[in-house]
């Protein structure tokens, strides 16, 4: 039943409220798409974005994820925080260990942009292997 790509919940507001969360808000436009970037954001600033699916780890071992992202971002990965990045300020990477099964996890992955310096970049480390993107194979969702 699984289906490729992620499904992608986008966002914009002319302030984030500092109370609420970026899911509690209606998204914008809603989709699926086959990567984990930024090219269907609408505007430049006081934007965001939720990809919501599954990650395909291919063999069992402890995973490191280096998340290049501005402006906050959260990525969760077989439901831990994986990386909680709370600086808003400037281009960063940050990385984020956890072990995997070979097979699917789940994978979530908020990304918000205050300024006009909007980036993401996500990549990851395996057992035997290093600097990998997220490719579309390992990219997928189950259906409503």
């Amino acid at each position: 039943g699984l289906q490729p790509g992620i499904k992608v919940s986008y966002y914009e507001a002319e302030a984030w409220p500092g109370n609420k969360k970026l899911a509690e808000l209606k998204p914008v436009e809603e989709s699926v798409r086959p990567r984990l970037d930024l090219s269907s954001r609408k505007r430049s600033k006081m934007f965001g974005f939720i990809f919501a699916g599954l990650f395909h780890a291919p063999k069992d071992g402890v995973y490191t994820f280096h998340m290049k992202a501005e402006s906050g971002s959260e990525l969760r990965v077989a439901g831990e925080v994986v990386i909680d990045s709370k600086r808003v300020t400037s281009s960063h990477t940050v990385p984020g260990m956890v072990a995997l099964r070979a097979g699917w996890h789940p994978i979530r992955l908020r990304f918000l942009e205050y300024g006009y310096n909007d980036g993401l970049i996500l990549k990851w480390d395996g057992p035997d292997s290093k600097g990998n993107d997220v490719s579309p194979d390992q990219l997928a969702h189950l259906p409503n």
